[in-house]
């Protein structure tokens, strides 16, 4: 009797042979996964991050040289120059508003009459109405936050009488300061 070999013994002879030497049999799933190294994929360097600005108060520009400077920064002025003029002359101030606390700054420059003082000049920039008949405005400016402008009073048509004074307004309604008084020869 022949005996006849089919494929499918064939292969499972195949199959037992090599599982008799270590290796698997043809078909067979492995008994454990192969391990694959981890591959680092190129990193995007972050950009810098900066911290936000800052704001600055930029000096205003310098202006020409003047008899006398008021400075306006914060809820004060200043007042650097001669303490008396004489009188009929143009006077020419530099004003430097050094500020960004209001939206709009004013300089009044007052005369009052003989025998009135300070006190009663701030009593009368307190009061509703018109003013006083001792009181005379020899000029009145604005200026924008931070910035500077040269001012001239004219004193020329006539002379001044009385002492002088420079009321710094801080905004429209808000507060002011006075200085003064300034002699006028």
């Amino acid at each position: 009797m022949k005996s006849r070999i089919s494929l499918v013994h064939l292969g499972l002879l195949v199959a037992l042979l090599l599982v008799a030497c270590g290796s698997p049999p043809p078909n067979s799933l492995p008994t454990q996964l192969p391990t694959i190294a981890p591959t680092s994929a190129p990193t995007a360097t972050p950009e810098p991050t900066l911290p936000p600005p800052t704001p600055t108060i930029e000096p205003p520009p310098t202006l020409p040289p003047a008899e006398a400077t008021i400075t306006t920064e914060g809820k004060q002025c200043s007042y650097d120059g001669p303490q008396s003029i004489p009188a009929a002359m143009t006077f020419t101030i530099n004003w430097y508003v050094n500020s960004t606390d209001y939206s709009q700054y004013g300089l009044y420059v007052i005369i009052v009459g003989d025998g009135k003082t300070k006190a009663d000049l701030v009593t009368a920039i307190k009061l509703e109405g018109a003013p006083p008949s001792w009181l005379t405005q020899a000029g009145s400016f604005d200026a924008e936050p931070n910035s500077s402008q040269q001012v001239i009073i004219k004193t020329a048509e006539g002379p001044l009488l009385g002492p002088l004074y420079f009321v710094c307004f801080f905004s429209e309604s808000g507060p002011f300061q006075v200085i003064g008084p300034m002699e006028v020869d």
